[in-house]
């Protein structure tokens, strides 16, 4: 059944058991607080990591951490039969009120140097979808390429953010959309 999930990109079976799970550790982790590691490697490892593999991702074969483009890194790139989507990962415990502006200078350096990259030349398909996380909260955007780029400062020409944003603490497990991290629900 492992080998099915994964080649599918099937959810887990018991996915809404695990995220009820990784909710109440995410809830316990915010309690408590982060002491004596970094907090965002330590989001990572126990809600963005087991959260990927719940939807059905191998992280072996289907995630490639540590993604380079042009002189930077994303923490993931996910890919199945191709290349899906960009995954940037930032701590449970980070103090932007919408992630996405706390980290829009971050996350559209990526999306240009993507655009120019010898790694996006090389795929046969580019990357389309990014994922911004803290597990709190999850911003999707589609990557729109446009013909002519302008400077950064003015707006994004790269894509337009048209975000959509889920908080996993405050949904319920099963009302979790499994298209936007590019799985069948």
């Amino acid at each position: 059944m492992v080998a099915t999930a994964r080649k599918n990109c099937r959810m887990h079976p018991e996915f809404p058991q695990r995220i009820h799970e990784l909710v109440e550790r995410a809830k316990e982790t915010r309690r408590k607080g982060i002491h004596g590691v970094d907090p965002e490697a330590l989001t990572k490892q126990q809600l963005i990591e087991p959260l990927l593999e719940a939807l059905g991702y191998d992280l072996q074969d289907d995630v490639k951490h540590e993604f380079h483009i042009l002189g930077d890194q994303c923490d993931y790139l996910l890919e199945t039969r191709r290349p899906l989507l960009f995954v940037e990962a930032k701590s449970l415990l980070d103090k932007s009120k919408d992630l996405f502006d706390g980290h829009r200078e971050q996350v559209l350096r990526y999306l240009r140097n993507y655009r120019i990259s010898p790694e996006q030349v090389a795929m046969q398909k580019p990357v389309t979808w990014l994922l911004l996380t803290n597990f709190a909260q999850i911003i999707s955007s589609p990557i729109r390429w446009v013909r002519k780029p302008r400077p950064l400062s003015k707006r994004p020409s790269i894509f337009r953010p048209k975000t959509s944003s889920v908080s996993i603490l405050t949904r319920k497990p099963s009302s979790l959309p499994g298209s936007i991290f590019g799985c069948d629900s």
